[in-house]
């Protein structure tokens, strides 16, 4: 019988340093163009022949190669988003209940935190009376008793102190510890060879698009050391996550946001496209990959919005940079996906004729910011 393609699914494990598998497999949302494959390089015989037939064809080398289409969901997307990030979600996303009170735009606290947060973190607070002052927010700098905020979702209005709750969130930074993976792709009604193993998995990039009727749309790109069919289910007990998919539209008013924006901001699309560079290393004595070398991560930001206000087209001729951050609601938890600090490429304003909207369509890259020491995060509350 055929295999269909609604059966199959595809599982993730972490690896240790030794490649063994490490910990439980957990379900990825894949959503079709599921094709990671390995590709045999071969070398023809030279060999001079009478009868002119080739007498030899030899496998001298692999490559295993592919990607993914995926939702992104809460919880069931880390594995790759870590993979990608070359890091791990750090913090507990901890809730801590303090006294405070704010004054003109900053949260004066009865409570020390400067051993749990620092610049460039975000926090979620509620409990306040006025409801603006609840929400998600960015610290620019924090002591003993002031949290002074570079990015506000809502505008802050003074109030008197009242206990309120701050929620830390666990943090996703980009960085420099490369990640290995064992993937499984199941099809679970197919009986004979049905288990797909590959081994030394890299995720090495990601697109992420956002669009106003759809969920999160995204793309892994991999490339691994090794790929095998195997009759035993290595993903048995696999852990799956139950969480919806995040929408655009759930997208909170703030999405492409910047500290510096004046005026109305209604973005129409949005994608991200994350670039690790990787490459196969190998050696003479093992076909295919040993280990994989990369440079720079890379990433790249276009967007359409309607040309409301000129925030981004002064930007562009005057060469600054500016923040951007995303916000994505989920029942099951928030996620805050943050640039510190962006520098716009190229940028158009076209007017293609009667009875037509103006749109800035922009194209842009995330740099390390110079303070904060890093790209891109996510944080998730």
């Amino acid at each position: 019988m055929s295999a269909n393609s609604d059966d199959t699914r595809l599982s993730v494990a972490k690896e240790n340093i030794t490649g063994a598998v490490e910990g439980s497999f957990s379900r990825l949302p894949v959503t079709g163009n599921l094709d990671i494959n390995k590709q045999v390089v071969t070398v023809k015989s030279g060999e001079l022949n009478p009868d002119r037939q080739l007498t030899g064809l030899k496998v001298v080398n692999f490559t295993v190669e592919g990607g993914f289409d995926f939702d992104l969901q809460a919880e069931a997307s880390d594995t790759i988003l870590e993979g990608v990030f070359y890091s791990e979600f750090s913090g507990k996303g901890d809730e801590v209940s303090v006294g405070a009170q704010v004054v003109d735009g900053e949260f004066v606290v009865d409570v020390d935190l400067t051993s749990d947060l620092s610049p460039g973190d975000w926090i979620k607070t509620s409990g306040f009376v006025n409801q603006s002052n609840n929400g998600y927010f960015q610290i620019k700098s924090i002591t003993a008793g002031l949290i002074t905020l570079l990015i506000a979702t809502s505008p802050l209005v003074n109030e008197a102190s009242v206990q309120i709750t701050i929620q830390q969130a666990a943090k996703l930074k980009n960085g420099t510890d490369q990640k290995l993976h064992t993937v499984q792709e199941d099809n679970s009604k197919h009986t004979e060879d049905r288990f797909k193993l590959i081994k030394g998995l890299l995720f090495e990039g990601l697109t992420m698009e956002f669009s106003r009727n759809d969920y999160v749309k995204c793309n892994a790109k991999v490339r691994a050391k090794d790929y095998s069919y195997n009759d035993n289910d290595s993903a048995r007990g696999e852990v799956v996550h139950v969480n919806e998919a995040f929408s655009s539209a759930e997208i909170v008013k703030s999405v492409l946001a910047s500290t510096d924006i004046d005026g109305v901001n209604d973005v129409q699309s949005i994608s991200i496209d994350i670039n690790n560079n990787a490459r196969d290393r190998g050696k003479m004595s093992k076909q295919g990959a040993t280990s994989f070398g990369e440079s720079k991560f890379e990433v790249k930001i276009s967007f359409s919005t309607y040309f409301d206000n000129k925030f981004f087209a002064k930007k562009l001729l005057a060469n600054e940079d500016f923040n951007l951050y995303i916000v994505l609601r989920d029942p099951s938890g928030d996620y805050i996906i943050d640039f510190p600090r962006v520098q716009l490429e190229t940028g158009t304003s076209p007017v293609s004729g009667t009875g037509t909207d103006i749109t800035f369509e922009g194209s842009a890259y995330a740099l390390k910011d110079k303070v904060l020491g890093y790209t891109m995060s996510i944080s998730k509350f």
